[in-house]
């Protein structure tokens, strides 16, 4: 049912639009990952000048690892909800649905990752040449990334919906 309604969403958005929507919305992810690692630098350099250090080195690069992997996570919600509605509402509904329905959405992502890490190592196991694998692995990742933004598709659908 829910993969219905994600056909016919997709069939309606406006292919301009749609771009248009999806490069604003890459244009603020961007400037949140430059604010983020600016801050982590910043941090950095100041706990190396500083005569009593607050945290350690490796607490910086923890939260770093953390602050990056979550803003990850919403910028996969928030491309699920790309031609649903305008880029400052997607930018709003991201972080609601991406807090309110972590259980829905951080599953979906990690099992495709999970799907992605296992396919990528069982091709280094096989110790192809480098154009052969590559080849392989774009043959195998890029239906996977298709069916990780359908699974996306289709939880935004349903949390949309509830």
């Amino acid at each position: 049912m829910a993969a219905q309604k994600v056909d016919k969403a997709i069939k309606k958005m406006s292919l301009l639009k749609y771009i248009r929507d999806f490069a604003l919305l890459n244009l603020f992810w961007a400037a949140a990952a430059i604010i983020l690692a600016y801050l982590s630098v910043q941090l950095s350099i100041y706990n190396d000048f500083a005569k009593i250090r607050i945290v350690s080195q490796g607490t910086i690069d923890i939260m770093t690892v953390l602050f990056f992997a979550a803003l990850l996570y919403f910028i996969a919600v928030s491309y699920a909800l790309v031609g649903r509605m305008k880029v400052r509402g997607i930018i709003k509904k991201t972080f609601v649905l991406g807090v309110k329905k972590v259980l829905v959405f951080l599953p979906a992502i990690v099992f495709v990752l999970l799907i992605c890490v296992l396919i990528v190592y069982i091709i280094s196991l096989l110790q192809l040449g480098l154009v052969a694998a590559v080849l392989l692995d774009l043959l195998l990742l890029l239906p996977l990334a298709s069916f990780g933004r359908m699974l996306l598709l289709v939880c935004a659908e349903n949390s949309l919906n509830s």
